[in-house]
């Protein structure tokens, strides 16, 4: 399962995490670098980014044992220059 708040997304599991080796992200292609690889499991193979607007987020969860998963979730990232947030 895909969570995020923010600027942030990442991969929810309980015990199945230890089994991620990697995760691969695939943003929209307006992005500047569309495909982002983590490595680093902490906090769940956090990807960290900014924009705005609504997408189908990618995420393709490489496991130790060579299997792949593959998630999809709707991002809505929205602006608002009156208050200088994004969420």
């Amino acid at each position: 399962m895909i969570g995020g708040s923010g600027k942030r997304t990442w991969i929810e599991g309980t015990g199945e995490l230890v089994q991620v080796d990697h995760v691969k992200y695939v943003l929209h292609p307006t992005f500047p670098d569309p495909v982002q690889v983590i490595t680093n499991p902490n906090g769940g193979f956090v990807l960290k980014t900014g924009g705005w607007g609504e997408f189908n987020l990618k995420a393709f969860v490489y496991m130790k044992d060579s299997s792949e998963k593959k998630l999809n979730h709707e991002v809505q990232l929205k602006f608002n220059p009156q208050e200088g947030v994004s969420g």
